[in-house]
């Protein structure tokens, strides 16, 4: 369902996943303060597959492009970002760890 109307497709990686994953990760982060050293900032990028039709945010761009531009990467500023999306076909138990940047775009 989107906006009261059946819409025939779901995206399904598990958004809920991943915000539970989020608040697991801050809860643990946040016992462990007084031995981290600089400030953690948690953030869920909502639209992380892509950009939406622009009809659908107002004309502007979605995901990560239009968190930036609003400036989530400053106060306080970061200097690197871990990044985390599930897999429906990573067995359970397991976690792949890509040489590279992934399901992020670099402008």
């Amino acid at each position: 369902m989107y906006n009261g109307a059946e819409a025939g497709v779901m995206h399904a990686c598990g958004h809920d996943s991943h915000m539970a994953i989020l608040m697991g990760v801050a809860e643990v982060l946040s016992g462990m303060k007084a031995d981290l050293h600089g400030t953690v900032k948690f953030i869920f990028q909502p639209s992380e597959e892509g950009v939406l039709p622009s009809e659908l945010v107002d004309g502007k761009k979605s995901g990560a492009e239009q968190m930036v531009r609003e400036g989530v990467l400053e106060n306080p500023k970061v200097d690197v970002v871990f990044g985390l999306h599930i897999q429906s076909y990573q067995p359970a138990g397991h976690y792949q760890l890509p040489p590279r940047r992934r399901y992020g775009r670099c402008e």
